[in-house]
């Protein structure tokens, strides 16, 4: 009883999993092997496998894509800008504090 699966059956196949869903029982509802349910649940099947590569790829894209549209030069005038503003606070603070006699 064993048969090739797709994405959304590996898929389906992890949320029975998740439900708590014993393996055999799972292989009766799917009609696949139980060799492929375990390796589905162990995160060992190919296609589990592909999947997490295309999320770490999107995600290293979306990544990218966000740090190209902070610009360099955008990202140091706003560093600037922080560390002028944190200065002023610094030089009100070092007044504030002599005042006070602290």
């Amino acid at each position: 009883m064993s048969k090739v699966i797709n994405r959304a059956e590996c898929e389906n196949i992890e949320f029975l999993a998740q439900q708590k869903i014993r393996p055999e029982r799972i292989v009766s509802i799917m009609g696949c092997s139980l060799t492929t349910v375990k390796r589905v649940m162990r995160g060992e099947h190919h296609i589990v496998k592909e999947r997490k590569c295309e999320e770490e790829r999107n995600k290293a894209r979306i990544q990218a894509e966000a740090e190209a549209m902070l610009m360099p030069e955008t990202k140091d005038y706003f560093e600037f800008r922080v560390d002028e503003k944190l200065n002023k606070i610094i030089e009100l603070l070092e007044k504030l504090c002599g005042k006070a006699g602290i």
